[in-house]
Formats: C-alpha cells, structure tokens, sequence
C-alpha cells in the first residue's frame, strides 16, 4: 500500500512541462504525465506518431498559454498517428490544415481530442478505432476535398469526415463519445459508426454532409441524442440525391442492427430524414427508438425503412414532430409500437392554406 503511495507521489513530482516548437523531439522525450505545451508557430513536419501515457498518467499535447498553433499538412500523409496508443491528450485550441487524415489512431484506448479546428482535409478528419475515446468540441470545416478545394469526384471512392470503426473483423470498438462538435461540408458521411458498441454522439452540429449527416453501420447499443442535422447547402442537396440525416444499415459482422436510441435530435433540411436499407447479404433491425425528434422540411420521405430480410421487432416511434414533402415508406409496421407524433405533408398544407386564401379573396 506504501509502495503505491510512493510510486504515485514520484510520478505527479517527475511529471514534466516541455515547452517547444519542434513536437517530434518533445514527443521523444515524453514520460507519462508530462505535458507538452507547443510555442507559437507552424509545425509542418508531419507524421507525428504518438506515445503513451499511463493509466492516471496521460501524455498531454496542448499549445501554451496565447500561442497560436498551426499545423501544416501534406496531401500524402497524416497529422497524427497512433497504432495501439493509449491514454494521451491532444487539446486545443490548435488549428490543423490539408492534411490527407488528421488523426489516424487505431486500437487506441483513453485518446482525448479537444478543442481543435481542422480544414479542408483531403480524407477525413478523425479515423480512429480502440476503447474508451472521447472527440469533444472541435471544429471540421470540409473532408474528403482534393488539392483545388473541390469536393472529390464519386470515382475517387467514399469516406467520412469523423469515422469509429472496428478494430478488426468481428471485434467492436467500444465506448467512443462523440460529443458538441461542429461537422460541416464533408464529401461522404458526416460521422460514421462502423462495427461500434455503446458508441454515444450527443450534440454535435453536423451540416453539409454529401450522404448521411450521422451513418451507423452495423452497430449495436448507440446513443444519437440532441444533435442538429442539417443541409442547407443546394449543392449536397442535390448533387447526387442523398444527404440524409441519419442513415442505418447491417453488414459484417453482425445481421442486424440492435438498440439504436435516436432521440432529441434536429433534422433540418435533407433529402431524408431517418432511414433503414440493406447492404451486402442483408439483414434486419431490433430495438431501435426514435423519440422526441423534430424533422423539419425533410424533402423526399421523413422515414425510410425498406423492409429487412431478417427479423425486425421492439421498436418505438413517439412524441415526434415531422414536417415533411414526399412520402413515408416504413416497414414493417408490425415491429413498431407507434405513438403521439405529429405529421405534417408540406403539399397538403400547402394546399390547405391555397383553398383558405381562395375563400378569402371569393369572400
């Protein structure tokens, strides 16, 4: 018990502040528990691979008190990478620019990202994979955007902008908070939750995304709570007639999605409000809840559920607001206990209102 005692007051007394400009060096010299406060300046020499911290002990990467801390990218490289990294800080404020990934961390666990503003990425922002991970408050402004500051061609392949995925076939990543950020203009998904379990977004303002603002892609027990969703941006509108708000879909390794609560949520805007497909060799949906959510102006179908070839049941839809064009394509209905929403058809409304404007003016 002594001897913990000792080894945790040697620890907090040989924990260090590096002050510096050159991040690889700092990075080289790193103890757990150091911080690494970075002057002023541009840092352009990129990789810059991470190193651990400890459990209680994170390694902390922040700018020094005023700085102004810009990273420089290269098109051909990431930012920051980390393969089986863990507890480390990287915080704001920090400006990153072009660079061909942000962050590429995978299976990585106890990874904080904090308070940076990321630009004009030529992939994504975030990729990252592991346990125990927070993304809290930064800023993306366009992902997946080629050298001229033109969104990539559909020929040049699909990404997202922030994306948890697996750390492998058939093992999930774990309990990844994605929280209060702002995701904007992204040539693909806004954030993308492949293969997670108790993954969590809460929220997060995510404009502008060319395919669904949030994907979830064979998935299990995750939280979509109080974020806004929206497109207003005519050309992810209807470049290539997506630009969902939040997208569902099973794959490998599991069949069917499973305990997906979408709730407090604003969608504002896009083709499609809240949709279920199939991809690959099919599947189906369980226990998803869609509570207290206001789609507004939602242009083609509100709800886009094409009916699975598997199994669907337990699920609930009540207490929301949805003002939509188009139409509803739901199925199966059987799987839903549906309650207390509110649906608005734009058209008939429209209508509506036309006929109480001609009795008027008849009047």
């Amino acid at each position: 018990y002594y001897f913990l005692i000792l080894f945790a007051f040697l620890q907090l007394t040989n924990s260090r502040i590096i002050s510096t400009n050159d991040l690889k060096d700092a990075l080289s010299q790193a103890e757990p528990g150091d911080v690494i406060e970075l002057k002023s300046g541009y840092y352009r020499d990129a990789p810059y691979t991470l190193k651990n911290g400890t459990r209680g002990y994170p390694i902390k990467i922040k700018s020094a008190p005023n700085a102004d801390v810009v990273f420089e990218g290269n098109p051909t490289k990431s930012m920051f990478e980390g393969f089986y990294v863990h507890d480390v800080i990287i915080q704001g404020p920090m400006k990153l620019y072009s660079s061909l990934v942000g962050f590429k961390l995978l299976n990585c666990s106890n990874i904080n990202i904090t308070g940076l503003y990321m630009a004009d990425m030529k992939g994504s922002a975030i990729l990252m994979s592991g346990h125990n991970n927070m993304i809290v408050k930064n800023r993306i402004d366009g992902c997946l955007w080629d050298n001229q500051g033109k969104a990539k061609t559909m020929t040049s392949g699909w990404g997202q902008c922030v994306a948890i995925w697996g750390v492998r076939n058939g093992v999930f990543s774990t309990n990844t908070l994605v929280e209060e950020n702002i995701i904007q203009f992204s040539f693909g998904e806004g954030l993308y939750f492949l293969n997670c379990d108790n993954c969590r977004a809460y929220k997060n303002n995510i404009t502008n995304s060319l395919s669904n603002n949030i994907y979830i892609d064979s998935s299990r027990n995750i939280v979509i709570d109080g974020n806004i969703l929206k497109v207003n941006d005519t050309y992810y509108n209807n470049k290539w007639g997506k630009a969902g708000g939040i997208g569902m879909s099973p794959d490998y390794p599991i069949s069917e999605i499973q305990n997906i609560s979408i709730t407090n949520n604003i969608i504002l805007g896009t083709r499609i409000g809240i949709s279920f497909f199939i991809m690959g060799s099919g599947g189906g949906y369980n226990e998803v809840k869609i509570l207290h959510n206001t789609l507004w102006n939602v242009d083609l179908t509100p709800l886009w559920f094409k009916k699975p070839t598997t199994s669907a049941y337990r699920c609930e839809l009540k207490n929301n607001f949805i003002f939509y064009n188009g139409s509803i394509e739901f199925e199966p209905k059987s799987a839903w206990e549906i309650s207390n929403n509110y649906f608005y058809n734009a058209s008939k409304v429209l209508i509506f209102i036309t006929v109480l404007i001609q009795r008027r003016e008849n009047f």
